[in-house]
């Protein structure tokens, strides 16, 4: 593919930071797809000040045919995001988002959707987020849905066989903002939940049936979670996806989902969250509105009905294995976006400011 895009400072990869793997998978997928790398900074960047910074991006912008689409993931780390707007009036660019800080912290939105609205093309979660995005302005014809993040797993010839695990569910996250964990409904907890990540408080739980597996890097946790059913919850209560974490989840595509899928794991989901039609609409999972309400789902699902869930997160979970998602994203909007003319509108806009 004809983009360039802005190559990062190498992570730590045996990092317990899902958001290092999600960044880190992208950069794999543009190089599977031969776009082409662009270094804007490196780890020691971080030490420079604003001028030596922009400098820098005056270098890199200079190396960028002025044809050329350039994918930026956003957020940029701290050191670098003032300089995001920069770029963006300089040059046409894809803006991947990863995640919305405002609004995951419970603040207003209105500054930081008019950065991302500075880009000329953004690839949003999903209808749910591009909708929110809208009311502050962000054009919808310029935002293409991702649908569900891509998972590339560590070893293609790992056999993920979830349906004979002895636990009903898996919850891998990370677990001080998950506080619902300690407070499990016993009939949901007797099946057996194992837990993974970090940050988990032992003397807070004292819910028979529930363990604690450990936590393990990103690029290992795939091959070592257990359950016929991976989780998506978050936030206090057991009763709902209340607050903050709540809102955001009705908006945002989480990682673990993509994890779970990639491991072929059907999910449990909550009913109101944005993934949710996306999981129904695939048949990879359940909705429910409460934990409590999994005893009852699992007792009107038949053996035929789970293998089809298996069957389905597979389907779902080969093709974030291998970039699918992102991929088709990138398609379509090179389908759209392939030639000097495409960018006529773009200088001219530039130009009148």
């Amino acid at each position: 593919m004809d983009i360039y895009y802005i190559k990062e400072p190498a992570r730590t990869l045996d990092s317990k930071d899902a958001g290092n793997k999600a960044r880190n998978d992208v950069e794999r997928i543009l190089e599977m797809n031969q776009c082409h790398p662009i270094t804007l900074y490196s780890p020691d960047n971080i030490l420079k000040d604003q001028f030596a910074i922009l400098a820098d991006i005056e270098q890199m912008l200079k190396k960028l045919p002025e044809d050329k689409l350039l994918f930026i993931q956003y957020p940029l780390p701290k050191a670098y995001r003032f300089a995001l707007s920069k770029i963006m009036q300089h040059h046409p660019t894809i803006l991947l988002l990863h995640d919305l800080d405002e609004i995951r912290h419970g603040k207003s939105s209105l500054l930081e959707c008019r950065q991302i609205n500075q880009a000329d093309l953004i690839i949003s979660h999903n209808k749910y987020m591009t909708a929110y995005l809208a009311k502050f302005g962000i054009q919808k014809d310029k935002v293409y849905n991702l649908n569900l993040f891509d998972y590339l797993r560590k070893d293609n010839q790992h056999i993920f066989d979830h349906q004979n695990d002895k636990n009903l569910l898996c919850f891998a996250g990370h677990l001080r903002k998950s506080q619902f964990i300690y407070d499990f409904p016993q009939a949901v907890a007797d099946k057996d939940i194992f837990l993974y990540g970090v940050k988990y408080e032992p003397q807070k739980m004292h819910t028979a049936g529930v363990f604690y597996q450990g936590a393990f890097p990103t690029e290992e946790i795939q091959e070592q979670i257990s359950g016929k059913f991976g989780l998506l919850w978050d936030g206090p209560s057991n009763q709902s996806c209340i607050g903050n974490y709540g809102d955001y989840l009705k908006i945002n595509n989480p990682h673990k989902v993509s994890m779970y899928l990639s491991a072929n794991m059907p999910v449990f989901v909550w009913s109101k969250a944005a993934i949710a039609d996306f999981i129904k609409q695939n048949q990879a999972g359940i909705l429910i509105d409460s934990l409590a309400e999994i005893p009852a789902a699992l007792k009107q699902l038949t053996p035929e009905n789970y293998q089809q869930l298996v069957a389905n997160a597979s389907r779902l979970g080969q093709k974030a294995a291998t970039g699918g998602f992102l991929t088709d994203a990138l398609t379509s909007i090179l389908q759209s976006y392939t030639t000097v003319d495409s960018f006529a509108n773009y200088y001219l806009k530039k130009n009148l400011k």
